[in-house]
């Protein structure tokens, strides 16, 4: 039976305030010494400052949309700038904050991003 060993910090839409969801996936990523990837979703600044602190052990993946009436996507590249490498920020024109715009290709974005940290044995390249 294999061991897993590699954990990844992944926003989940479900329940729960959602401006809180970013900011604690990504301090949970940042406690976590077991975590090698984080992905956040329509981010906000408040509580993301770790996101600075994930590499060299965790990439980072942050996702929003350009449209978003309730943060900015201005809020996810705050998030960006300061995270080392290895990290991606996906923005979505159009997409409002459910990225419900991104619904067809965004599954098949994450579950590449996934398999690349997991499977491939590593963080994904930008």
């Amino acid at each position: 039976m294999p061991v897993i060993t590699r954990r990844v910090a992944q926003e989940f839409r479900a329940g729960g305030a959602p401006e809180r969801r970013s900011q604690v996936v990504i301090q949970s990523a940042a406690l976590s010494p077991a975590v090698v990837t984080c992905v956040a979703m329509s981010t906000q600044t408040h509580g993301a400052g770790p996101a600075a602190t994930l590499r060299p052990r965790c990439s980072l993946l942050l996702v929003h949309g350009t449209a978003d009436e309730v943060l900015s996507d201005a809020c996810s590249r705050a998030v960006y700038r300061p995270a080392t490498e290895l990290k991606k920020l996906l923005l979505k024109d159009g997409a409002h904050h459910d990225l419900d715009e991104w619904a067809d290709e965004l599954p098949g974005i994450l579950r590449q991003w996934l398999r690349d940290a997991l499977v491939l044995g590593g963080p994904p390249h930008p």
